[in-house]
């Protein structure tokens, strides 16, 4: 009956052991190198070159999601090569001021808070935002975290009926 069924699982609730600690998903370093991809992916979309009136903006995202990798071989030489292929036309100063905030905030520690340990970080809706990507156009270019919340919603609902239907 309903009510066995119940107890039943409050009997066994207090006996349950505790569940991995281990946190879920992907990892800081592994969400920031997917965010590079499709930060890639955008600029490929573009034809190589960023738009004027997103270049700046998508230097800095480019930059950022950089310095919250780990192990990653000379940031400011990436960063600067990053500008010249894709956002010509930016001035030398900007860019250096890029690639030097980045090497900086890559060398700060890193701590089990990633939003305190002073490296910037932004949602993928708020990138989303940022470079004008609607859920149509995240969904289309099959961008990994660049999104608005609409489209994660979606993604997630698909991902839970799929679940469902495998069970």
């Amino acid at each position: 009956t309903r009510q066995a069924l119940k107890a039943r699982r409050k009997s066994t609730k207090n006996t349950r052991t505790k569940p991995d600690k281990r946190p879920r998903g992907l990892t800081q370093s592994e969400r920031f190198r997917l965010l590079t991809e499709d930060l890639e992916v955008i600029r490929d979309v573009f034809g190589g070159k960023i738009p004027e009136g997103l270049r700046n903006t998508w230097l800095h995202l480019f930059a950022t999601s950089l310095a919250n990798q780990l192990n990653v071989p000379d940031i400011e030489s990436q960063i600067l090569a990053a500008a010249k292929r894709a956002t010509p036309g930016l001035k030398d100063s900007e860019v250096t001021a890029i690639a030097k905030q980045a090497v900086e905030k890559s060398t700060i520690p890193r701590s089990n808070c990633p939003s305190k340990d002073g490296r910037y970080q932004y949602r993928g809706a708020t990138i989303a935002d940022m470079l004008g990507i609607s859920a149509d156009v995240a969904k289309n270019w099959q961008l990994h975290q660049i999104m608005p919340i609409r489209e994660r919603k979606r993604r997630k609902a698909e991902r839970e009926r799929a679940r469902r239907a495998r069970n």
